[in-house]
């Protein structure tokens, strides 16, 4: 499911900058940032995991389900899950000011995108994070200590919902003890 959010995230972010800009490699890619970046993840838009947070707001299901009859299944809960995503601009140095450029234009991709279909999913929403700059420092220390210019995303919400049945019980239909 979490691989394909970013995957299509990482799509849809390609298809929006390549009508801006005609470069010949993909222009946004999924992967994790590094200190000192791979040749192949310089001068792109990366998108990388930072954090997995379970949703409160959906609270925690029973484990039981009405099935037919007077049964019912005991299932594994379902998990709803906020997925943190850093959309960072990684490029050379020389190249600084184009970056700041692609990085708007990401931002615009994700303003006027504000939710994505996921298959097999519901609708998942974006939105930006604001962060203090003792977080953002925290983060970036995290990711190897190198700061690239960048913008920290929440995707709301993937859940996995397990419907594997564990065990059927019949419902309790009289107080009588033999």
């Amino acid at each position: 499911m979490i691989h394909l959010l970013i995957n299509t995230l990482a799509e849809k972010m390609n298809d929006f900058l390549s009508s801006y800009y005609e470069r010949a490699e993909i222009i946004v890619e999924a992967g994790s940032i590094e200190a000192t970046p791979a040749e192949d993840q310089s001068d792109k838009i990366i998108l990388s995991i930072v954090n997995i947070e379970r949703e409160t707001a959906m609270g925690i299901s029973s484990p039981y389900r009405k099935a037919q009859g007077n049964t019912f299944q005991r299932t594994s809960p379902p998990w709803h899950l906020n997925i943190y995503i850093m959309v960072a601009a990684i490029f050379t140095p020389k190249r600084y000011l184009e970056s700041i450029q692609i990085l708007s234009d990401t931002i615009s991709f994700l303003q006027q995108n504000p939710s994505l279909n996921i298959p097999g999913q519901d609708i998942v929403t974006l939105e930006p994070i604001t962060t203090s700059m003792q977080e953002l420092s925290n983060i970036w220390s995290i990711l190897g200590g190198h700061y690239y210019p960048s913008v920290l995303c929440k995707a709301r919400m993937i859940s996995f919902d397990g419907k594997e049945i564990k065990d059927i019980k019949q419902r309790i239909s009289s107080q009588e003890i033999n």
